[in-house]
């Protein structure tokens, strides 16, 4: 999912009523991710948001 897309359901969710916690959480993210001009990168690049919030970094992928 993208940005757009957890927008729109959030959006369908608070019009049903439903409890959309999860789908805020991403949606930050998202935002953050974008603020920090990360808004044309691939969605792993989100990854960076999240690392950068938590103050840590995941580790590189193992090769072979």
């Amino acid at each position: 999912m993208r940005r757009k897309d957890l927008k729109l359901a959030l959006d369908s969710g608070r019009d049903l009523g439903a409890d959309m916690g999860v789908t805020e959480a991403a949606h930050r993210l998202y935002d953050r991710a974008r603020k920090q001009g990360l808004g044309d990168k691939v969605f792993f690049a989100t990854l960076r948001a999240l690392e950068e919030a938590a103050g840590v970094g995941a580790p590189p992928p193992r090769r072979g």
